[in-house]
């Protein structure tokens, strides 16, 4: 009762006080993204064709926002069409990393998929922060490419 004097129902500090104990964290997908590609004409014995590749030189971001969160220090885990993705640090040999910004409780994390790295699929990133855990899917579409033969 004595605690009830103190802080009404409808204060705004014991509501978000409340809503801090309440609320969970949440990761927000990118939209889906398309993989470039582009036609060649092809010539086989007497058979002309068109054969579809993929193109290499693409640097391909797919931004995930992890929220609501007080520090940056949630552990992430990427899978790739349901298996393990290893995401390396931003540099000039990694074809897929993963760039990291906090902001007033806002973890950016933008995967890059850089030259052969991107592929189409299903990118999946698994955040867990205060033993909470959330996860977010971005779909990488292309237009179907042929083998090389």
């Amino acid at each position: 009762i004595v605690l009830g004097k103190m802080l009404r129902l409808c204060d705004p500090f014991f509501l978000s006080l409340l809503i801090s104990f309440v609320t969970c964290i949440s990761v927000e997908s990118p939209p889906d993204a398309t993989l470039p590609t582009y036609t060649s004409h092809l010539q086989y014995e007497s058979i002309q064709f068109q054969k579809r590749a993929k193109n290499d030189s693409v640097h391909l971001t797919l931004p995930f926002k992890v929220s609501p969160l007080t520090t940056d220090d949630a552990t992430l885990s990427w899978d790739y069409d349901g298996k393990e993705l290893t995401v390396g640090d931003s540099g000039e040999q990694n074809k897929v990393f993963a760039i990291r910004q906090f902001e007033n409780g806002v973890l950016t994390v933008t995967l890059n998929l850089k030259d052969d790295g991107a592929k189409s699929g299903v990118y999946k990133l698994t955040a867990t922060a205060a033993k909470e855990s959330a996860f977010g899917s971005a779909n990488v579409q292309s237009a179907p490419i042929l083998p090389i033969y």
